[in-house]
């Protein structure tokens, strides 16, 4: 089918079915190319706004469909050119870090979420954690912002916006040069003293824990391994272990007792 008839067939997103079927054909590789430029900017008919700023508006809204339609980039923030596009021409570091900002100062910790989960598919992508760890506005900075916005713990919902957050952060610490920005915004005590919480907020513990993995791994350096033992993790680990050990019937117990074991194993 051509492309504009394609792009015509989605022109209507006021269903979460039609969504779901958007998720479906845009993770095909083919078919990712019609939300790249120069499709990315077809419309339905003149002056209609493209299928591609359609649904990042959905996913920057927090509301109603914004899930769904973070569903439907998934596939395409997590391919190389995908996430060139957001970044470039959709300037999602910028809007990210905006939304980021009104929902801590609101504490609607619920509408960044469908935001939370595309950032982490983009930080599938080198390009993508380059940009999330490097961006930097006159109001803030990307990175710092998602540290802060995981630290948050009250209010409906921020125990999930803290877990999704440090998902984000999870991805970026892979990249080789992370750990300046790291160490320059105190991610990694941060990271150290919510494993220590444990007890508190399990998943949020079991995620900072593969995160930190993901930092340590991904220098592949021993001086950095040396860096985090030195702040009390392996401490925070055996906490974090023996919490698993004493709520071990719990249902987010095998997640931090995994999560714990491997960084635990990677610091041995």
């Amino acid at each position: 089918m051509p492309a504009p008839q394609l792009v015509g067939g989605f022109a209507c997103l006021c269903k979460q079915d039609r969504l779901s079927a958007i998720a479906s054909i845009c993770c095909c590789p083919g078919v990712r190319q019609l939300l790249s430029p120069p499709c990315s900017h077809l419309s339905v008919r003149a002056g209609e706004t493209s299928l591609l700023e359609r649904l990042l508006a959905l996913v920057l809204s927090g509301r109603g469909l914004a899930a769904a339609a973070g569903t439907a980039l998934s596939c395409f923030a997590a391919s190389p050119n995908g996430a060139h596009t957001l970044i470039h021409t959709c300037n999602l570091p910028l809007r990210a870090l905006a939304l980021v900002q009104d929902c801590g100062a609101a504490r609607d910790w619920r509408r960044c979420l469908p935001l939370l989960s595309l950032l982490s598919d983009l930080g599938s992508q080198p390009e993508g954690q380059r940009a999330i760890l490097r961006y930097a506005a006159p109001s803030g900075d990307l990175f710092p912002a998602l540290l802060q916005l995981a630290a948050h713990q009250h209010g409906a919902g921020s125990d999930a916006a803290a877990v999704a957050a440090l998902a984000v952060v999870r991805q970026v610490l892979r990249h080789p040069d992370a750990k300046p920005f790291a160490i320059k915004h105190g991610a990694v005590q941060q990271l150290a003293d919510a494993v220590v919480a444990a007890g508190a907020r399990p998943a949020l513990a079991a995620e900072a824990a593969r995160a930190l993995w993901a930092l340590a791994s991904g220098s592949g350096s021993e001086r950095a391994k040396a860096g985090l033992r030195g702040c009390g993790l392996p401490e925070a680990l055996d906490a974090a272990l023996g919490v698993c050990r004493r709520d071990g019937e719990a249902a987010w117990a095998p997640a931090l007792l995994q999560a714990c074991e491997a960084l635990q194993r990677l610091l041995a």
